[in-house]
């Protein structure tokens, strides 16, 4: 019998069984999902037939699932993202160079896709967007880089020396700890508050305290892993430190367009008086993480640093991508398309939440978030969320991403990220329904799972 049931990142189709769970080294889960690539997992039986992203990916290593399957444009039968606009396009575009006999002739169609500078790149599909986010940009400050992780990573390099200190909040992103540590920069991490965000006291505490830091790495909307927004008194608080203390903040923003309820915050980005904000942007949770399409907004004499350290990985971002995505919102399809994205979104968040409230022991507590893709759930000290795994994934088919994978110092080992976003409602009350069951019983045991 064929079970697909997907909590966290994880649609796990099981085929014939998994692997014995006692026969996988679950400590190289502690890993953090560092060079896992698509060569080495296939020696571990996983397949391909979608895209992973890298905490599934690690997951499915260790666990080694016989198949799995990340579903980018339906779930279950049900369309949610309608690839064929955009894959329509690039279809077009690659379909011109194949019908001429040579590239030169295909040049009057492609308008030359040859290498153009990556601040001089078609920037007007980034212009839409930060018009829906209330941000108004010089088209000479975007910067086009391969997804938001490699804005990241760019960014990273420019400000980032070993031993820079850099505040962070203590439960974050896997990717800014991935950076944090490949630069041997020194965290100093703060606490989130579950309904007003990061905690600007301890932030400004901080910058008095050591005097120069190099920069606050911040998701101020719809945190991942924490679904928490910084509430709007505290944004303003925040630029006005980094104004102070002369830091740069980095703002990471690939949530900011899925509200689905409360009155949209304009991102930090929009307080900016003095370039003193890096901005990150992507298309990966509002049109496909496959495309590998994301921009920053920077001053322009930091473009031209970011320029030269991009042009060290990868020379420039796709131009035929670009082009594709910039016709996708040519024709006014996204205002759209995101629309539907917040409606199913917005369905599937409230049945998990309610899904959690009926289903998981009252000393539970989690995040209730106002939009994005992200559930948050701390369970009693003294159960190990990354020890409760392999007991859900082999018992009930069952994953979810332990609260441990995000700790930037430690931390979050009695929590896990749920997500929302890739399952039907159906799916979700099920699925929380047999995670619950495994809570309880960890709960009710004599012998807890001890972290």
């Amino acid at each position: 019998m064929l079970e697909t049931f997907r909590i966290g990142l994880l649609l796990v189709v099981v085929k014939g069984g998994e692997r014995p769970v006692n026969e996988v080294n679950h400590a190289r889960f502690a890993g953090a999902w560092r060079g896992v690539g698509r060569n080495n997992l296939r020696g571990h039986g996983v397949h391909f037939p979608g895209l992973l992203g890298r905490e599934e990916r690690e997951l499915c290593r260790c666990f080694g699932f016989h198949g799995v399957l990340r579903v980018l444009v339906r779930v279950d039968g049900e369309r949610i993202v309608d690839a064929k606009p955009i894959i329509g396009y690039l279809h077009r575009g690659t379909e011109k160079l194949i019908e001429h006999k040579t590239y030169m002739q295909a040049m009057p169609y492609l308008d030359r896709l040859d290498y153009v500078a990556t601040m001089n790149q078609e920037h007007a599909f980034v212009l839409a967007i930060e018009r829906l986010r209330g941000v108004e940009v010089d088209p000479g400050d975007i910067f086009i880089t391969n997804g938001a992780q490699q804005g990241l990573s760019v960014v990273s390099q420019l400000l980032l020396n070993p031993d820079s200190p850099v505040i962070v909040e203590q439960i974050a992103f896997t990717a800014i700890g991935q950076v944090i540590h490949e630069r041997g920069a020194m965290p100093l991490t703060v606490g989130t508050d579950l309904d007003d965000g990061i905690d600007v006291d301890n932030v400004e505490y901080l910058l008095k305290l050591t005097g120069q830091v190099r920069a606050i790495i911040e998701i101020p909307d719809f945190h991942n892993p924490l679904g928490v927004s910084i509430a709007e008194h505290n944004r303003t608080r925040l630029v006005d430190l980094s104004f102070r203390y002369r830091t740069p903040i980095v703002e990471d923003d690939p949530y900011g367009l899925l509200r689905y309820e409360g009155a949209d915050l304009p991102p930090l980005k929009a307080h900016d008086v003095d370039g003193g904000i890096i901005y990150l942007g992507s298309f990966s949770k509002i049109l496909a993480p496959g495309l590998r399409l994301g921009w920053a907004i920077a001053p322009r004499p930091v473009l031209g640093k970011l320029t030269v350290i991009k042009e060290s990985q990868d020379l420039e971002t796709s131009q035929l991508t670009q082009r594709a995505v910039a016709e996708f919102i040519r024709r006014g399809l996204l205002a759209a398309h995101v629309e539907k994205l917040k409606v199913a979104y917005a369905v599937r968040r409230t049945a998990m939440l309610d899904a959690i409230q009926r289903d998981f022991p009252p000393e539970a507590k989690w995040s209730k978030p106002k939009g994005g893709i992200f559930i948050w759930v701390t369970l009693p000290e003294g159960v190990n969320t990354l020890e409760l795994l392999p007991k859900s994934v082999e018992e009930e088919k069952v994953a979810f991403i332990p609260g441990y994978a995000f700790g930037i110092n430690g931390g979050g080992e009695s929590s896990m990220r749920l997500n929302f976003s890739n399952a039907t409602p159906e799916v979700i009350d099920e699925g929380i329904r047999r995670l619950g069951k495994i809570v309880r019983t960890a709960l009710s045991t004599n012998q807890p799972i001890h972290v």
